[in-house]
């Protein structure tokens, strides 16, 4: 049996929160993704261009309704804490090793000031 991966963890997180927000706009999830998509395309600081493929005169017109989708800004929070990139070892661990103090006694860190004569 494989075990599972974080990254489909991560990826039902935001398949579920696209979803929770399309049932929250009265939308379809297709057109709040393409809705933050959008968004991000217009905040990035890179060039990036939204390019979407129907293959259908329904999908055509679904991707049409997305340009009326208006995102609250807790939408785009929510997106993009569940969508961050994780960076993995030896990022998480050495930031657990700081936050949890499993690197050592950190009084040790702390020296007292030693006058000059």
């Amino acid at each position: 049996m494989r075990p599972e991966h974080g990254g489909c963890r991560q990826r039902a997180a935001v398949l579920d929160a696209v979803l929770a927000a399309a049932e929250e706009l009265d939308t379809g999830p297709v057109q709040v993704a393409l809705a933050w998509l959008r968004s991000r395309a217009a905040h990035a600081a890179t060039s990036m261009t939204l390019i979407v493929g129907p293959r259908s005169l329904t999908h055509l017109e679904g991707h049409h309704a997305a340009l009326d989708v208006e995102l609250e800004p807790v939408h785009y929070q929510q997106f993009n804490e569940v969508s961050a990139p994780q960076l993995g070892a030896p990022h998480d661990d050495v930031a657990a090793a700081l936050t949890h103090g499993v690197d050592g006694n950190r009084d040790l860190l702390n020296t007292p000031a030693v006058p000059i004569a």
